[in-house]
């Protein structure tokens, strides 16, 4: 009897680095598909993509893609605003009036249902995997660099040369997962809306300890598809 499919949870992307790991090994994984997933899996590891499978929601769940990026690029838009510090004055002068923020009264002729925001949840932490993930590879690739740098001017044995040393645990960010909590529930929300009608049973990969005690606080691990959790932790 085959081994039900794994779907990868609470993420969308191979991140952390463990997830990719396992990935090496594994022929097929099951991958909840956002508006932006299968873009950034084809730009960043279209390597695996033989080996995904998209899952989408029922066609009666009637989700807005396009909609969704819409409010996603605007909420990040929105985060670029609040970094500077004379908008902030700004929007507490609008905070102390009766006056809508022009950004707020926008929002409302966008209102979002419940699984739309869960969505919004996920695209929104999907986007912070795949910084880390790259800053996690730049990082990496940041001491051969400079050294290749400074070669390429240098022609034979530079006697004064040095090898560019850093101390890589104090700037490399830790490979976990943000807002594990807010990612399970958006979860939650979305799992009853899933088209799993294919699959006898699935399990989920789980590379977050956290996680399987968010779970119990779900219904998902009650839903009739699903057949247990495999970690990577």
């Amino acid at each position: 009897m085959a081994e039900p499919p794994l779907l990868l949870f609470p993420q969308t992307l191979p991140y952390p680095s463990r997830v990719e790991k396992a990935l090496e090994k594994l022929e097929s994984i099951l991958v909840l598909e956002l508006p932006y997933t299968n873009e950034n899996w084809q730009k960043h590891w279209a390597k695996f993509l033989k080996k995904v499978k998209f899952l989408r929601h029922k066609p009666e769940a009637s989700i807005d893609f396009d909609h969704l990026k819409r409010v996603f690029l605007q909420l990040k838009d929105w985060a670029l605003y609040l970094r500077d510090v004379e908008n902030l004055k700004i929007l507490e002068r609008y905070a102390q009036s009766e006056d809508d923020f022009p950004f707020f009264d926008e929002k409302k002729k966008e209102a979002l249902g419940n699984l739309e925001r869960a969505y919004l949840v996920l695209m929104l932490a999907e986007d912070v995997d795949l910084t880390l993930s790259e800053v996690k590879k730049n990082l990496n690739t940041f001491e051969q660099t400079w050294e290749d740098f400074f070669k390429e001017g240098i022609v034979g044995e530079d006697p004064f040369f040095r090898k560019f040393e850093v101390p890589w645990e104090k700037v490399t960010p830790p490979e976990e997962l943000t807002n594990l909590s807010r990612r399970v529930f958006a979860w939650n929300t979305i799992f009853p809306h899933l088209d799993l009608e294919e699959f006898e049973s699935i399990k989920l990969l789980v590379s977050e300890a956290e996680c399987v005690e968010l779970l119990k606080e779900t219904k998902i691990m009650q839903h009739p598809k699903i057949n247990g959790i495999i970690t990577l932790f």
